[in-house]
């Protein structure tokens, strides 16, 4: 057959993009909410669409731009798209018959109901292509039936890419996205409050269709988009994507200085830790553990054990691994261990089960340990946090904070703004509502630095408190807005684990 090669390889490229991980409805839906409109829906299912495809197209953009003069040519010029924004960007989401939404092209134009037109024509015309007298009726059976057919050199894979819609997808919507509300959470307000705004708004309005569109395909794992091929330079292509590690590596190191920072204010009251060191502005060591400068506690000792298992790639036996890595931990009689997790590791080690639900168990336990799940990015990961902090605190209270907490690291390391409920600081004890609750105090603060000195010096459960509000702020301002002093004296084999994990959970972006 002609072009076989070609076929097979872009048949296995396709197949390679084609898989579960990137159906996401909850990002999608989070993503476009508000910043979306729907131009255009197609209906798999519905009979002798392709001979009405003309008409559908100008009813539906007459409806969406309300412009008579579409139905007369499609040549009609569009300045504006609905939101009256200069910028022009869609996206193609399929719904698959579970129900679930994938992203699948992601583009941007002059004029963008033009382009629509264009891919619509491409779906349906070149697709059939009835009017091709060298094909007989069947090679026609086959094309539709989604065998290989001698390809066009020009649209060869949009061929195969568009039989595999038709075969995979309940539904197809092309949607148009506001650029300027889809960027301004991250983007405008910077250039606003940026000393040279007026620099950088001329170089924001020159690149924001790209740099959207980059940032659009990146968040929504779209399957067949490439930087390269949509105008989008490299260097913005990396800038986005490199974020994303920088985000991770600034979260799992946050925890850990958090951790080491605050443990040398650790149940001490605001007015001693001002007695002893005036205001703590570094990693000293010491604190009622004694600790070197650097070393850490319990808090990430354990997410380190969490770290462990979550490398192991097997969730099967998640539980287990999870508990006899507590354990083997705990044979080695650590400094510091919190009476919960000692009694559910001692009570494993004895019996080989497993705590019952205890109410009591309100302790921020499962909380410290819980950065690791929390960063995979996996439909399992809320799962699994749950199954670590049931270890030794079972509880719907505990899992309810694990939950919240999940979603705000996720929304961070993926560059989400959240618009989080402004809280009071309430006692800084080690009870999990009021350590989730001052964690998010801190994260709120202007920088990272002051995020951790805030909570360090604030005292009570400082490590655990500074810890989760380290890890909240250094998904957000990312690793290299963490003071470099501060990463510099940590614990050398911490950090050896640190890094071991984060390139395992970067490869699950």
């Amino acid at each position: 057959m002609k072009n076989n090669k070609v076929y097979e390889k872009e048949k296995k490229n396709l197949e390679l993009a084609n898989n579960d991980k990137i159906d996401n409805n909850d990002e999608i839906e989070i993503i476009l909410k508000d910043c979306s409109k729907l131009i255009y829906k197609v209906d798999i299912n519905k009979k002798n669409i392709k001979n009405d495809i003309n008409k559908h197209i100008a009813e539906e953009l007459n409806k969406y731009f309300n412009n008579n003069d579409i139905n007369k040519s499609f040549n009609y010029k569009i300045y504006c798209t609905h939101y009256k924004t200069p910028g022009r960007l869609w996206i193609l989401l399929g719904k698959k018959f579970n129900g679930k939404y994938c992203s699948l092209m992601i583009g941007q134009s002059e004029d963008i109901r033009k382009e629509i037109e264009f891919n619509l024509n491409k779906m349906y015309d070149e697709e059939f292509d009835i009017n091709n007298k060298d094909k007989d009726i069947h090679e026609e059976i086959n094309l539709i039936s989604g065998e290989p057919y001698k390809y066009k050199e020009k649209s060869k894979k949009k061929h195969y890419l568009v039989r595999s819609l038709f075969n995979e997808y309940d539904e197809l919507e092309f949607r148009e996205v506001d650029i300027d509300k889809y960027l301004k959470t991250d983007i405008i307000d910077k250039i606003k409050n940026d000393s040279n705004g007026k620099t950088l708004n001329l170089i924001y309005q020159l690149s924001k269709d790209y740099f959207a569109e980059a940032k659009l395909a990146i968040e929504t794992k779209v399957k067949y988009w490439n930087y390269y091929r949509s105008g989008v330079d490299k260097r913005t292509y990396q800038l986005l994507t490199n974020n994303i590690k920088d985000r991770l590596k600034g979260s799992l190191y946050g925890f850990a200085i958090g951790d080491a920072m605050g443990a040398t204010t650790e149940f001490m009251s605001e007015d001693e830790i001002k007695s002893e060191y005036g205001k703590l502005t570094d990693i000293v060591g010491g604190g009622w553990l004694d600790l070197i400068a650097g070393e850490v506690t319990d808090d990430t000792q354990m997410s380190i054990c969490v770290m462990e298992v979550l490398m192991k790639n097997d969730f099967k036996n998640f539980k287990k691994d999870v508990a006899d890595s507590f354990l083997a931990w705990y044979d080695t009689d650590p400094k510091d261990i919190g009476n919960q997790c000692r009694k559910a590791i001692a009570f494993y080690d004895e019996t080989g089960n497993y705590i019952e639900d205890d109410n009591t168990a309100l302790g921020n336990g499962s909380l410290m340990r819980a950065l690791p799940c929390a960063l995979l990015n996996s439909e399992k990961s809320l799962e699994l946090n749950f199954i670590q902090g049931d270890i030794t605190h079972n509880n719907d209270i505990c899992r309810n904070i694990l939950s919240e907490y999940t979603e705000i690291i996720k929304a961070h390391v993926l560059g989400k703004n959240l618009n989080l409920e402004k809280r009071e600081l309430l006692q800084p004890s080690g009870y999990v509502i009021n350590t989730f609750n001052n964690a998010i105090y801190w994260s709120e603060s202007e920088t990272f630095e002051d995020c951790i000195i805030g909570a360090v010096n604030h005292g009570g459960d400082a490590d655990t408190i500074a810890g989760i509000a380290g890890s909240i702020a250094g998904a957000k301002f990312g690793f290299d807005n963490i003071p470099k002093r501060w990463v510099e004296i940590l614990d050398k084999e911490v950090v050896n684990k640190l890094e071991e994990f984060l390139e395992f959970i970067s490869k699950t972006y």
